[in-house]
């Protein structure tokens, strides 16, 4: 699914600036299929994947617990992202969180 919008400016004018309309065509970015293990370890790195990632200028993965959140910013182009053991043991045991602009997946660590 693809979501694009319209924003349209319109000036006014006063003195030297003339009057105008500015048209900014927009989208948001779209990201495949999860294709990573939904079973994360609290004792070994964890690297979330996803198939595809399309019309985005960053990418912001995101591992949270009940004690900790990692937060990684990546190329729009990247498709997935690793955290190392040491910092998935930071996390503390519970539900754990992968974001990105446009979807929310939930696991339990373990």
């Amino acid at each position: 699914m693809t979501l694009n919008y319209t924003t349209k400016w319109t000036v006014a004018g006063s003195g030297n600036v003339p009057a105008f309309n500015y048209y900014h065509n927009a989208y948001v970015p779209t990201i495949g299929t999860l294709t990573s293990t939904t079973d994360i370890q609290t004792s070994g790195a964890y690297t979330i994947s996803v198939a595809s990632i399309s019309g985005a200028d960053s990418v912001v993965f995101v591992l949270a617990g009940p004690d900790a959140s990692i937060q990684k910013v990546k190329a729009g182009n990247t498709t997935s992202c690793t955290f190392t053991a040491a910092e998935v043991a930071t996390l503390g045991k519970g539900r754990q969180c992968w974001f990105n602009s446009s979807c929310s997946i939930q696991h339990l660590c373990k």
